[in-house]
């Protein structure tokens, strides 16, 4: 093989042979075909949506613990 390949190759084909790995940080795209990866880091509004999502955990915790301490 000279180092080209064939890039024919329909849509179907291409869904059945990326699979995508979602990481803390990241995502890895997967070819199962052809057994190479790819690995992209999150973006700035990807980590913006992971400390909202936090926070917001955050705060539901603190309002359950301040509801369970103020019944006892």
């Amino acid at each position: 093989m000279n180092g080209t390949q064939n890039l024919n190759i329909d849509s179907k084909t291409l869904d059945q042979c990326l699979k995508t790995i979602s990481n803390f940080g990241s995502i890895t795209y997967q070819n199962i075909c052809t057994g190479d990866s790819y690995i992209v880091s999150w973006g700035s509004i990807d980590w913006m949506k992971y400390i909202f999502m936090a926070v917001m955990l955050l705060v539901m915790f603190s309002l359950f613990v301040k509801l369970l301490v103020s019944e006892i």
